[in-house]
């Protein structure tokens, strides 16, 4: 068997993850774009939270 630079390989895995994104359908791209706003509302509700109660203190 061959061997394979670090170097190639991390290259082919960063092409394949590209490929993945330039195929996935626009419904696709909106239920992650939806999923990741959803995580950054519930973080920086959290946060809101978390301030208020140390403020309130």
């Amino acid at each position: 068997m061959g061997s394979l630079s670090t170097r190639r390989l991390e290259n082919y895995r960063k092409l394949l993850a590209e490929n993945e994104h330039n195929n996935a359908t626009m419904a696709e791209k909106r239920a992650k774009q939806r999923a990741f706003s959803k995580m950054v509302n519930t973080v920086q509700k959290q946060s809101r939270s978390i301030k208020s109660s140390l403020i309130d203190q």
